[in-house]
């Protein structure tokens, strides 16, 4: 039954959308004469965090060649996309409304070619065609280049369709990779530089000061972060185990606990904060991305689901503790860099399983916000084990 409504909810986008596409094509465009570059990154907070380095390669790579450039992001991130200074420009975007407007689909359409871009390139390579691969199409440049892409993502008539969209494919290698291997090899075979598979690094000075509210509240109290959410809720460690961790690391370290994560998280915040007797942060709700950051990157440890907070805290070189899930293993975490690191790496606790790198299609169909077998047999003890280490470490 999910799959026959997913494919009628694709049907329906395809008829309403691509209608809209089309109208946008037979617009007119501004002269390209301007040399701009369009980068599209649509993704979640997580995947723009691990490509920031090779966001920054693409873009001397544009610089170089005299041109301007700018991103097309996913609205909730593009602020901080903003004042990290990499792009000329940066176009937000809701992929929500993008994906279900016709009226706003069409409005951020009219923009994009309003630029009058000469190279649209979309680097991601779990293609979606209703939203990177259509914003390259509605550009209108006359380069249009993307990654090869994951073959397995979509039906084969979507992907047969998106990728004459394209001028220029830059290959992907079959093998599974990292997805910093993927940046790595996108640059690579794009421009044929060596550039390495590294995490990305953020300068102190795009790292803000806390917001005055969260000093009045910790003051000069060492702290650390619990992230109990995830993009999904079916990937969410039990809220009653980061409970059970975070009064242990209070009793141990004497640190306060500070609760984050965004507004969807404010029950499992709730919930934690009102079954312990030590005193507890909630500040689920309360922080922009940047902001988010600047908490990150004060705190002692951060323990999180698979989410955005841990690629953030390893770009920022805090320790960190990772749940995680099979069902992406080895895409996102661990990661697999060349060459040494300076900076503490996640710690990651897993349950392992033969059906790891499932892609979340669990075998054991759990019921929906039921945690998979990978995630739910984590233990609070197994999980403690690498807090204590890394404090012993300290």
């Amino acid at each position: 039954m999910k799959t026959l409504l997913r494919v009628i909810r694709t049907r329906i986008k395809f008829v309403l959308l691509l209608p809209v596409d089309a109208m946008l094509m037979l617009t007119i465009r501004r002269s390209d004469s301007d040399n701009r570059e369009l980068l599209v990154r649509l993704d979640a907070i997580g995947d723009f965090t691990l490509w920031i380095g090779a966001a920054r390669a693409l873009v001397d790579i544009a610089k170089a060649k005299g041109a301007q450039t700018t991103l097309a992001a996913n609205s909730v991130w593009a602020c901080w996309a903003k004042e990290l200074e990499i792009f000329d420009e940066v176009i937000a975007i809701d992929i929500r409304r993008f994906q279900r407007d016709i009226i706003y689909r069409f409005r951020i359409g009219r923009m994009i070619r309003s630029r009058g871009f000469k190279v649209a390139i979309q680097p991601t390579y779990s293609r979606n065609w209703l939203l990177g691969d259509s914003v390259v199409r509605i550009s209108g440049a006359p380069e249009r280049i993307g990654s090869y892409g994951d073959r397995s993502i979509g039906a084969a008539w979507q992907r047969w369709l998106s990728d004459r969209w394209y001028t220029c494919l830059i290959p992907a290698s079959s093998r599974p990779c990292s997805e910093l291997e993927r940046h790595a090899e996108f640059v690579r075979n794009f421009e044929q530089l060596s550039f390495p598979v590294r995490l990305p690094r953020l300068a102190p000075c795009f790292i803000p000061a806390v917001d005055r509210s969260f000093v009045d509240v910790i003051g000069q109290n060492p702290y650390f972060v619990i992230f109990p959410g995830a993009g999904v809720k079916q990937r969410q460690w039990p809220a009653v185990n980061f409970l059970n961790i975070a009064e242990k690391l209070q009793r141990a370290t004497g640190w306060r606990a500070v609760i984050c994560g965004s507004s969807i998280d404010s029950p499992l915040a709730a919930f934690i904060c009102s079954n312990s007797p030590l005193p507890m942060v909630d500040w689920t709700g309360r922080s922009s991305v940047s902001q988010m950051t600047a908490i990150i990157a004060g705190c002692r440890l951060l323990v999180s689901n698979e989410t955005s907070a841990i690629h953030i805290a390893a770009i920022l070189g805090v320790p960190s503790v990772c749940i995680l899930g099979g069902g992406h293993y080895g895409r996102f975490l661990p990661y697999r860099i060349e060459g040494e690191e300076d900076r503490p790496l996640p710690r990651c606790v897993t349950h392992s399983m033969p059906c790891f790198s499932c892609n979340w299609n669990c075998i054991y169909s759990p019921e929906p916000d039921v945690p998979p077998p990978c995630i739910l047999e984590i233990s609070s003890d197994d999980v403690w084990q690498e807090i204590r280490e890394i404090l012993e470490l300290r």
